[in-house]
């Protein structure tokens, strides 16, 4: 990694080559990849099968490198024949001076549709203070004979880096700023593809859990994404003495359903079997979110194990919907929502949120009494809760914008609208989690949050 970004050499091998054949494998049930947490197969790659329509995304490719050799059908190795990269205890291991190298180049031999997809990269080691070698994720592209174009992320020991290789060959001046320690330690990084005010924009992201991210980078795509090809390439940083070597634990690409994210009134969901749906992603602990007695049950008190002043715990969507002309509904049933009551200054609360990124949310938090709307962490509009009674939350967009609001069996307790342009409406996940503040009485866990359905009736 030199000061203006990776090195002209790893530059020059990272754009050189093309692709071979797509490789398709047995098609794997793609709920099922998007719930699972565990030990993934070895390298699939796969095409959308057809049939019926499906709201969960296209696994295009899931590597969680749990074979004892690289796939040569989904993988290839630059430069050619070395020996810096190998699979060890369920990780690709990159290695820069093995073989003699200088850098180590791994590539994806099929190409990917990405105009509404994303690519995500697990580290299975962090990148900690010591570290000597970065570890880059790259995006690119053959337009035309001659003309390419590249996109790379790339993290360092203590910062994050953005470059993009224009059509007349250059590389632009890198932008590189540095992290603060939990951002470091983040062991996840996304490049997604998306339209956002009618502009298809690449984010740079990294997340501690894989589902929560936070944007370092979002800029207009400078090529076509069509047809792109996904690389990762670790590298010493200028003056290195330890070479560290780097760990993937996983390499996942994915994309919207061929005719788009699913409308948000199709997200259905009484909470009735015996086991949460796929379509829901845990956050936190995994048995902290569970179905019962036809509702979800988030336990959210746990003081003793919170980070930076609270604990959060509940379930997320693990698809995108598109909210325009359509609603989300979160039925709490009848009040109050926690179990049991806590009087408390820091009471639990139950946050419902509608999220693209870090920098675009719209969030419902409710404490036992009282609520309050809240627009990207800033103040937010308060209102009370009834004390008994079933209360609803609706998220919505219609021809007057973002709207959200507070319902009894009766009527509209609290609502509000937003412009169109806090963000774009057509890709949106839902998050519906409880949040466990420091301070709260030893004795009073378990506390739960129950919530009866979503756009059920």
């Amino acid at each position: 990694m030199t000061r203006a970004g990776l090195s002209h050499a790893a530059l020059l091998t990272l754009l050189a080559g093309g692709c071979g054949e797509l490789v398709l494998r047995e098609t794997p049930d793609a709920a099922a990849l998007v719930q699972d947490t565990g030990p993934r197969p070895d390298a699939v790659v796969v095409a959308d099968a057809g049939g019926e329509a499906s709201c969960d995304p296209v696994v295009l490719l899931a590597d969680g490198f749990d074979g004892s050799s690289l796939s040569d059908a989904t993988w290839s190795h630059e430069p050619t024949g070395s020996t810096d990269a190998v699979v060890r205890g369920g990780n690709l291991v990159l290695h820069p001076t093995s073989g003699g190298t200088t850098h180590s180049v791994q590539s994806v031999r099929s190409d990917f549709d990405l105009r509404a997809g994303e690519v995500v990269v697990q580290l299975s080691t962090q990148l900690v203070a010591h570290a000597e070698t970065a570890i880059g994720l790259a995006l690119y592209t053959s337009e035309t004979a001659g003309s390419i174009a590249a996109v790379t992320f790339y993290r360092t020991r203590n910062s994050v880096g953005m470059q993009q290789w224009s059509r007349g060959g250059e590389w632009s001046e890198p932008v590189e700023p540095l992290m603060d320690a939990a951002t470091a330690a983040h062991p996840f990084m996304r490049i997604r593809s998306a339209v956002s005010g009618g502009v298809q924009k690449f984010w740079f992201d990294t997340s501690a859990d894989g589902m929560r991210w936070q944007s370092h980078f979002a800029l207009p795509l400078d090529f076509a994404t069509g047809s792109v090809a996904v690389k990762l390439i670790a590298e010493p940083i200028p003056g290195a003495t330890i070479f560290n070597e780097v760990r993937v634990d996983n390499v996942e690409v994915t994309a919207a359903p061929a005719g788009g994210w699913c409308k948000a009134a199709r997200l259905i969901d009484g909470f009735d079997g015996d086991e949460l749906a796929p379509r829901w992603r845990r956050l936190g602990e995994p048995l902290a979110a569970t179905t019962e007695n036809h509702a979800l049950r988030i336990q959210v008190a746990a003081a003793a194990e919170t980070v930076n002043g609270m604990r959060v715990r509940g379930v997320a969507t693990g698809a995108r919907y598109d909210l325009e002309g359509s609603d989300f509904v979160v039925d709490l049933g009848d009040l109050p929502f926690l179990v049991p009551s806590i009087p408390e200054t820091k009471q639990p609360q139950l946050v419902v949120e509608v999220i693209v990124s870090d920098s675009a949310v719209a969030a419902l938090r409710l404490g036992e009494t009282s609520g309050e709307f809240v627009v990207r962490n800033s103040t937010g509009i308060a209102f009370p809760l009834p004390a008994s009674g079933p209360v609803r939350l609706r998220f919505a967009h219609d021809a007057t914008g973002f709207v959200w609001a507070v319902l009894d069996a009766t009527e509209t307790l609290q609502t509000g609208t937003l412009t169109d342009d806090f963000f774009e409406r057509s890709s949106v996940q839902l998050f519906l989690y409880g949040v466990a503040f420091e301070g709260l009485t030893a004795g009073t866990s378990p506390v739960t949050v129950r919530i009866a359905g979503v756009n059920a009736e």
